[in-house]
């Protein structure tokens, strides 16, 4: 479509019209409101000279508003907006104590007043025109009155609270405590009088609180509920000194009524529970002290104990300790020192519950401090040893025997053999022969015991360290009375003695002896060779120069045969086993006593007894 020049002309006169048009409504505009600013300034001015500040800065501050042009007496345009913003602040200060006021939220109020009446003291000048104008808008918007009606109210309903708990003898609300601390000073009369008046209010309320808590409350629970409300007081920066005389004296008074009372697990509950408060209680605390006081005389205690040998209460005493101190260490001393005293617990301590029919004891064997060798009871019996070492650890050797023999001796034997240390030499009732002899080796390093043989024979005598003679052995030496030497295959057959003559044999069967002669087993020509029953008799089972044994009678060899014995064991119960008898008339140093028990040593030997001889 073409378009002819005269439209165009047209169009552009149109639009150049618009603009024109626009123009002169915009300096029309400015014009107006450059004439309504110079009109507001003016009656801000008058408002000014007439000593009316408040309508002179709301005027005023319309005019501001007017931003297009600028008008009017610079200095005096400064001053007017230093009004203008201060009541800004104000107006704030009002909405914030109006919604505190409204949420009934005393923090926020607080701190409108504290705002306030730090305004208040940067416009105290009274000539000055700016705190005569604070003056008139903080009493037209009533913000000094507002503050001082919620805080009043505030004081009233928290003494109100305090008053409705105490009648009720209900103590489970005590919100309105930080209400009164929170509350400013001047409606108190000050800084002094409300120290007195919240310390007589407050004093009164937890006596009562106090003595209904001890009326219905559990110790724990009167000393939790306390600390509560002592750490309430510490956050509200509150001295409670006469909350904290009221615990004391209540926990001290328990506490020595159960010391009183020599009530060890009510000390420790009491104890416990005033510990875990130490946060809230003075420096120098007498409960605190009592307490201490009285675990350090059960501490002593067990020490006595441990000296007189009765371990079992001293690590009782130390366990019932425990939650207030750690004793662990103190136990394990007193263990190492039962173990030290009584090797033979080292067996209970891993299998509490077995019974032995032989327990050997000793020290400085197979590489040992101490040491506990046992053959448990039963069917299948086992030969256990225990073994304390150099650095503490205690280390178990178990090993089946010949199950159906009668076990009738538990002895450790002089034959050094490869590892060039004792033998255990367990003596059980013989098929073949009257007796079956086994000998075990303590391999400590590798934890096992090491059969070093198993042979049945009329006897048995340890020669030598090196040498072993065997009284009509099975197999080689059958018939004789033979001499072995033990090596890592088993016993190696040395050589013959002498012939082996049978219990009750002829004697006219035995060759004679000429003059100047000695018979094969080394006899005076003028004394016959020793019977095989007379061998096998002497010097069988040698021990040991640290080690002690027991026989299936219990007797030890010194003892054995006594009229009337009375039995040894190994601690003071029959539960420790029996490692001993006593002569009826033995004459022994008591070392110890435990429940009716005795400690006793008696040529060396030490062991309990429960009655004396």
């Amino acid at each position: 479509m073409i378009v002819s020049s005269y439209r165009k002309s047209l169009w552009v006169l149109r639009v150049l019209s618009l603009v024109f048009a626009i123009a002169m409504a915009a300096v029309f505009w400015k014009l107006g409101q450059t004439v309504h600013k110079i009109s507001l300034y003016d009656r801000a001015l008058a408002y000014y000279r007439d000593d009316n500040l408040l309508l002179a800065e709301e005027t005023f501050s319309r005019a501001e508003a007017i931003s297009a042009i600028r008008y009017g007496d610079e200095a005096w345009s400064r001053s007017m907006s230093a009004l203008t913003a201060i009541r800004a602040e104000l107006e704030s200060l009002a909405a914030q104590a109006e919604a505190a006021s409204r949420e009934q939220d005393h923090a926020r109020m607080l701190a409108v007043y504290e705002r306030y009446r730090t305004l208040a003291g940067n416009y105290a000048s009274p000539g000055g025109l700016d705190a005569s104008f604070f003056r008139q808008t903080a009493q037209r918007l009533a913000l000094g009155k507002q503050v001082d009606d919620y805080f009043q109210r505030a004081k009233d309903g928290a003494r109100r609270t305090l008053e409705t708990n105490l009648a009720q003898k209900s103590f489970h609300d005590d919100s309105f405590v930080a209400t009164l601390v929170l509350i400013p000073d001047e409606y108190y009369g000050g800084a002094e009088n409300k120290q007195r008046e919240l310390s007589r209010l407050l004093r009164a309320y937890d006596r009562e609180k106090f003595r209904a808590s001890t009326g219905t409350g559990t110790f724990s629970e009167v000393v939790a509920r306390t600390a509560d409300s002592l750490r309430a007081y510490k956050r509200l920066n509150i001295e409670a000194e006469w909350l904290t005389s009221l615990l004391e004296s209540y926990a001290e008074k328990e506490i020595r009524t159960a010391v009183r009372q020599d009530d060890l697990a009510v000390f420790i509950a009491l104890a416990k529970a005033y510990r875990q408060i130490e946060d809230v209680l003075p420096p120098e605390s007498e409960a605190l002290d009592e307490i201490e006081s009285h675990l350090q005389a059960r501490l002593r205690q067990a020490e006595r104990y441990i000296a007189a040998g009765q371990y079992e209460k001293a690590i009782e005493l130390y366990r019932q300790i425990g939650p207030l101190q750690n004793t662990s260490a103190l136990i394990a001393e007193a263990e190492s020192r039962w173990s030290e005293d009584d090797p033979a617990r080292l067996l209970a301590e891993k299998h509490p519950d077995n019974t032995y029919r032989f327990v050997l004891t000793g020290e400085q064997l197979w590489g040992t401090q101490a040491y506990a060798i046992g053959l448990t009871q039963g069917d299948q019996p086992e030969l256990h040893l225990a073994g304390k070492m150099a650095d503490g650890t205690v280390v178990y050797l178990e090993r089946a025997v010949s199950s159906g023999r009668k076990p009738l001796r538990l002895t450790l034997s002089d034959i050094r053999g490869i590892k060039k240390a004792p033998l255990i030499l367990l003596e059980a009732e013989g098929t073949e022969r009257t007796h079956l002899y086994s000998g075990f080796i303590p391999d400590m390093e590798r934890s096992s015991l090491v059969k070093g043989f198993e042979i049945e024979a009329e006897g048995f005598q340890a020669e030598n360290p090196e040498e072993i003679i065997l009284t009509h052995p099975t197999g080689d030496g059958e018939n004789e009375v033979a001499s072995f030497r033990l090596e890592e295959k088993g016993l190696v057959y040395t050589g013959k003695i002498e012939d082996y003559l049978p219990e009750g044999a002829d004697e006219a069967d035995t060759p004679p002896v000429e003059e100047g002669m000695e018979t094969p087993g080394g006899a005076p020509p003028d004394i016959a060779p020793p019977t095989a029953t007379e061998r096998t008799g002497q010097d069988q089972h040698r021990e040991p120069g640290t080690g002690t044994h027991q026989e299936e009678s219990g007797a030890p060899p010194d003892i054995a045969g006594a009229a009337a014995p009375i039995t040894l064991y190994a601690g003071p119960g029959e539960q420790y086993g029996q490692i001993g008898d006593l002569p009826a008339k033995a004459a022994v140093e008591v070392l110890a006593e435990a429940d009716g028990w005795y400690q006793i040593s008696y040529q060396g030997k030490k062991g309990w007894i429960n009655r004396m001889p």
